[in-house]
Protein backbone atom coordinates (compact mmCIF):
# COMPACT_ATOMS: atom_id res chain seq x y z
CA UNK A 1 0.00 0.00 0.00
CA UNK A 2 1.14 3.37 -0.88
CA UNK A 3 0.79 5.76 2.26
CA UNK A 4 1.91 9.59 2.69
CA UNK A 5 4.78 10.14 4.85
CA UNK A 6 5.67 13.32 5.41
CA UNK A 7 9.20 13.67 6.22
CA UNK A 8 9.62 16.49 8.47
CA UNK A 9 13.41 17.87 7.63
CA UNK A 10 15.91 20.44 7.60
CA UNK A 11 14.94 23.93 6.52
CA UNK A 12 14.81 25.45 3.12
CA UNK A 13 16.39 28.08 1.29
CA UNK A 14 16.60 29.85 -2.12
CA UNK A 15 19.34 32.87 -3.38
CA UNK A 16 22.27 34.51 -5.24
CA UNK A 17 25.50 33.96 -3.59
CA UNK A 18 27.24 36.44 -1.89
CA UNK A 19 31.35 36.52 -1.96
CA UNK A 20 33.07 34.99 0.93
CA UNK A 21 34.79 36.14 3.66
CA UNK A 22 38.41 35.11 3.15
CA UNK A 23 39.39 33.26 6.38
CA UNK A 24 35.71 32.69 7.88
CA UNK A 25 35.25 29.23 8.68
CA UNK A 26 31.98 29.00 6.98
CA UNK A 27 33.05 30.59 3.66
CA UNK A 28 32.70 29.34 0.57
CA UNK A 29 35.41 27.09 -0.49
CA UNK A 30 35.36 28.32 -4.02
CA UNK A 31 34.40 31.90 -5.61
CA UNK A 32 30.45 31.10 -6.79
CA UNK A 33 30.04 28.37 -4.76
CA UNK A 34 26.87 28.90 -1.89
CA UNK A 35 26.47 25.67 0.25
CA UNK A 36 24.59 24.41 3.44
CA UNK A 37 24.37 22.06 5.97
CA UNK A 38 21.29 21.37 7.25
CA UNK A 39 20.74 18.78 10.90
CA UNK A 40 17.39 18.06 12.25
CA UNK A 41 15.38 15.75 14.51
CA UNK A 42 11.76 15.44 14.77
CA UNK A 43 9.01 12.70 15.12
CA UNK A 44 6.15 11.33 12.57
CA UNK A 45 3.24 10.00 13.54
CA UNK A 46 -0.61 9.23 13.01
CA UNK A 47 -3.71 9.52 14.83
CA UNK A 48 -2.99 5.94 16.28
CA UNK A 49 -0.20 4.75 17.59
CA UNK A 50 2.18 4.69 15.02
CA UNK A 51 4.95 6.71 16.09
CA UNK A 52 8.63 6.85 14.99
CA UNK A 53 12.00 9.38 15.40
CA UNK A 54 13.27 10.93 13.14
CA UNK A 55 17.00 12.37 11.97
CA UNK A 56 18.03 13.82 8.78
CA UNK A 57 21.42 15.48 7.49
CA UNK A 58 21.07 17.29 4.25
CA UNK A 59 23.88 19.13 2.58
CA UNK A 60 23.39 21.19 -0.67
CA UNK A 61 25.74 23.36 -3.18
CA UNK A 62 25.20 25.20 -6.17
CA UNK A 63 27.61 27.02 -8.97
CA UNK A 64 27.10 29.09 -11.44
CA UNK A 65 27.95 27.66 -14.88
CA UNK A 66 28.15 30.85 -16.73
CA UNK A 67 25.86 33.44 -18.01
CA UNK A 68 22.19 33.26 -16.26
CA UNK A 69 22.66 29.20 -15.82
CA UNK A 70 23.52 27.32 -13.02
CA UNK A 71 23.92 24.10 -11.50
CA UNK A 72 22.71 22.78 -7.85
CA UNK A 73 23.40 19.35 -6.50
CA UNK A 74 21.62 17.84 -3.00
CA UNK A 75 22.57 15.01 -0.77
CA UNK A 76 20.07 13.64 2.07
CA UNK A 77 19.88 10.89 5.05
CA UNK A 78 16.72 10.74 6.43
CA UNK A 79 17.37 8.09 9.45
CA UNK A 80 13.96 6.95 11.01
CA UNK A 81 14.30 4.96 14.59
CA UNK A 82 11.32 2.70 15.97
CA UNK A 83 11.33 0.01 18.60
CA UNK A 84 15.39 -0.39 18.61
CA UNK A 85 15.24 -0.50 14.87
CA UNK A 86 16.46 2.12 12.28
CA UNK A 87 16.08 2.60 8.45
CA UNK A 88 18.26 5.19 6.32
CA UNK A 89 16.67 6.97 3.29
CA UNK A 90 19.58 8.06 0.99
CA UNK A 91 18.69 10.32 -1.50
CA UNK A 92 20.88 12.86 -4.28
CA UNK A 93 19.26 15.51 -6.38
CA UNK A 94 20.57 17.73 -9.70
CA UNK A 95 19.23 21.08 -10.75
CA UNK A 96 19.97 22.60 -13.78
CA UNK A 97 18.18 26.17 -14.11
CA UNK A 98 18.47 29.67 -15.21
CA UNK A 99 18.09 32.12 -13.24
CA UNK A 100 18.01 35.85 -12.71
CA UNK A 101 16.50 38.67 -10.34
CA UNK A 102 13.01 37.85 -11.42
CA UNK A 103 12.85 34.35 -11.75
CA UNK A 104 14.56 31.01 -11.75
CA UNK A 105 13.66 27.83 -13.85
CA UNK A 106 14.73 24.71 -14.76
CA UNK A 107 14.82 20.59 -14.55
CA UNK A 108 16.26 18.22 -11.93
CA UNK A 109 16.48 14.72 -11.65
CA UNK A 110 16.80 12.19 -8.83
CA UNK A 111 17.35 9.25 -7.22
CA UNK A 112 16.04 8.19 -3.34
CA UNK A 113 16.23 4.61 -1.96
CA UNK A 114 15.69 2.65 0.92
CA UNK A 115 18.56 0.26 0.94
CA UNK A 116 17.44 -3.48 -0.22
CA UNK A 117 13.93 -2.29 -0.44
CA UNK A 118 12.98 -0.17 -3.42
CA UNK A 119 14.49 2.91 -5.76
CA UNK A 120 12.37 6.08 -6.28
CA UNK A 121 13.59 7.75 -9.20
CA UNK A 122 11.85 11.59 -10.04
CA UNK A 123 12.63 14.11 -12.74
CA UNK A 124 10.68 17.31 -13.87
CA UNK A 125 10.51 20.57 -14.06
CA UNK A 126 10.18 23.23 -11.44
CA UNK A 127 10.48 27.03 -11.28
CA UNK A 128 10.23 30.09 -8.68
CA UNK A 129 9.43 34.01 -9.24
CA UNK A 130 10.78 36.31 -6.50
CA UNK A 131 8.25 39.27 -6.08
CA UNK A 132 9.26 41.80 -3.48
CA UNK A 133 9.82 39.60 -0.04
CA UNK A 134 7.75 36.80 -1.23
CA UNK A 135 9.11 34.00 -3.50
CA UNK A 136 6.58 31.47 -5.29
CA UNK A 137 7.77 28.04 -6.09
CA UNK A 138 6.51 25.45 -8.16
CA UNK A 139 7.29 22.17 -9.66
CA UNK A 140 6.17 19.02 -11.33
CA UNK A 141 7.69 15.75 -11.65
CA UNK A 142 7.26 12.03 -13.00
CA UNK A 143 8.53 9.37 -10.45
CA UNK A 144 8.97 5.92 -10.57
CA UNK A 145 8.99 2.96 -7.87
CA UNK A 146 11.08 -0.19 -8.89
CA UNK A 147 10.15 -2.67 -7.00
CA UNK A 148 6.35 -2.07 -6.58
CA UNK A 149 6.04 -0.82 -10.63
CA UNK A 150 4.77 2.34 -9.65
CA UNK A 151 4.68 5.13 -11.86
CA UNK A 152 2.72 8.40 -10.78
CA UNK A 153 3.35 12.46 -10.96
CA UNK A 154 3.27 15.18 -8.69
CA UNK A 155 2.93 18.87 -8.04
CA UNK A 156 3.99 21.60 -5.30
CA UNK A 157 2.87 24.89 -5.20
CA UNK A 158 4.27 27.04 -2.43
CA UNK A 159 4.86 30.70 -1.01
CA UNK A 160 8.24 32.10 1.12
CA UNK A 161 7.77 35.05 2.59
CA UNK A 162 10.45 37.51 4.49
CA UNK A 163 8.88 38.78 6.87
CA UNK A 164 12.43 40.85 7.42
CA UNK A 165 15.62 39.57 5.01
CA UNK A 166 16.37 36.97 8.19
CA UNK A 167 13.53 35.74 8.90
CA UNK A 168 10.88 33.46 6.51
CA UNK A 169 8.00 31.98 6.91
CA UNK A 170 6.63 29.13 4.11
CA UNK A 171 4.02 27.25 2.94
CA UNK A 172 3.88 24.34 0.66
CA UNK A 173 1.24 21.92 -0.99
CA UNK A 174 2.25 18.85 -2.63
CA UNK A 175 0.14 16.10 -4.31
CA UNK A 176 0.93 12.87 -5.80
CA UNK A 177 -1.35 10.88 -8.04
CA UNK A 178 -0.83 6.84 -8.81
CA UNK A 179 -2.33 4.18 -10.31
CA UNK A 180 -5.66 3.38 -8.06
CA UNK A 181 -4.74 6.28 -5.53
CA UNK A 182 -3.93 9.90 -4.78
CA UNK A 183 -1.82 11.75 -1.99
CA UNK A 184 -2.34 15.30 -0.60
CA UNK A 185 0.13 17.38 1.59
CA UNK A 186 0.72 20.10 2.87
CA UNK A 187 4.08 21.72 5.09
CA UNK A 188 4.59 24.95 6.82
CA UNK A 189 8.09 26.37 7.96
CA UNK A 190 9.50 29.17 10.14
CA UNK A 191 13.30 29.94 10.01
CA UNK A 192 15.58 32.24 10.96
CA UNK A 193 19.34 33.35 10.36
CA UNK A 194 21.15 35.31 12.70
CA UNK A 195 22.68 38.66 11.87
CA UNK A 196 26.48 38.80 10.69
CA UNK A 197 26.14 34.86 11.13
CA UNK A 198 26.61 31.49 8.99
CA UNK A 199 23.77 30.01 11.56
CA UNK A 200 20.08 29.99 11.35
CA UNK A 201 17.60 27.91 12.98
CA UNK A 202 14.10 26.39 11.76
CA UNK A 203 11.24 24.42 12.82
CA UNK A 204 8.48 22.42 10.06
CA UNK A 205 5.49 20.60 10.17
CA UNK A 206 3.82 18.67 7.44
CA UNK A 207 0.76 17.22 6.77
CA UNK A 208 -0.87 14.11 4.19
CA UNK A 209 -3.70 11.61 3.32
CA UNK A 210 -4.33 9.01 1.82
CA UNK A 211 -7.68 7.67 1.49
CA UNK A 212 -8.45 8.29 5.11
CA UNK A 213 -4.98 7.69 6.60
CA UNK A 214 -3.72 10.66 8.00
CA UNK A 215 -0.02 10.83 8.58
CA UNK A 216 1.45 14.60 10.98
CA UNK A 217 5.83 15.32 11.68
CA UNK A 218 6.95 17.90 13.37
CA UNK A 219 10.91 19.09 13.00
CA UNK A 220 13.34 21.02 14.01
CA UNK A 221 16.82 22.41 13.21
CA UNK A 222 20.15 23.85 11.99
CA UNK A 223 21.70 25.09 9.08
CA UNK A 224 25.26 26.21 8.14
CA UNK A 225 25.46 28.19 5.37
CA UNK A 226 28.74 28.54 2.99
CA UNK A 227 29.01 31.91 1.94
CA UNK A 228 29.35 35.45 3.27
CA UNK A 229 28.37 35.59 7.27
CA UNK A 230 27.14 39.14 6.36
CA UNK A 231 24.80 37.52 3.89
CA UNK A 232 20.88 37.27 4.58
CA UNK A 233 18.13 34.66 4.65
CA UNK A 234 16.79 35.59 1.39
CA UNK A 235 19.75 36.52 -0.46
CA UNK A 236 20.87 32.51 0.32
CA UNK A 237 17.50 31.60 -0.74
CA UNK A 238 18.29 32.54 -4.14
CA UNK A 239 21.57 31.96 -4.40
CA UNK A 240 20.71 28.06 -3.43
CA UNK A 241 16.86 27.89 -4.43
CA UNK A 242 16.31 24.58 -4.77
CA UNK A 243 15.17 21.85 -2.08
CA UNK A 244 14.03 18.37 -2.96
CA UNK A 245 12.63 17.32 0.37
CA UNK A 246 10.24 19.97 0.42
CA UNK A 247 8.89 18.82 -3.40
CA UNK A 248 8.24 15.49 -4.93
CA UNK A 249 10.03 12.74 -2.64
CA UNK A 250 8.66 14.40 0.41
CA UNK A 251 5.61 12.19 -0.08
CA UNK A 252 7.83 9.54 0.54
CA UNK A 253 6.22 5.29 -0.60
CA UNK A 254 6.15 3.09 2.24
Amino acid sequence: MVRAVLLATTVMMTAIAAPAWAGSPAASPMPGLSADLSLGGGAIWDSGSYSINTFLANARAALPLGGAFHVETEFRDNVEFQGGENINFISGYAHVYAQNQAYAFGIFGGHSALPSTYNLWSGGLEGQAFVGRLTIDAGVAFQNVDYMAVHGWSARLGGRYYLTPNTRIALTGLYYSFPGGSITGAEGSLEHRFANMPLSVFAKASWGTEDGYNLYSALGGIRISFDNPAATLQGHDKAVPWDSEQSLDTLAID
